[in-house]
């Protein structure tokens, strides 16, 4: 079975695990200038975790461990 990691789609949005109203729960590429979502491993205790970089153009917004997203969405094609 194939990872997250190993998925080479394009993503266009990931719903998030909220915790408060505070939070939005989905980003979406296009929405509020963002313009890229990408997974790549983060590497700790021996192991590599998927995390997800959020860029606003060519500025990586955030980075979040993939823990706390609930879905992933790909772009069609």
């Amino acid at each position: 079975m194939k990872t997250i990691l190993d998925d080479k789609r394009e993503i266009s949005a990931i719903w998030l695990v909220v915790f408060d109203n505070l939070h939005k729960n989905v980003m979406r590429v296009g929405d509020d200038g963002i313009t890229k979502i990408e997974v790549y491993a983060e590497y700790g205790q021996m192991a590599g975790a998927p995390w997800l970089a959020v860029y606003k153009g060519e500025h990586l917004l955030v980075r979040m461990n993939a823990a706390h997203v609930e879905g992933v969405e790909y772009k069609d094609g």
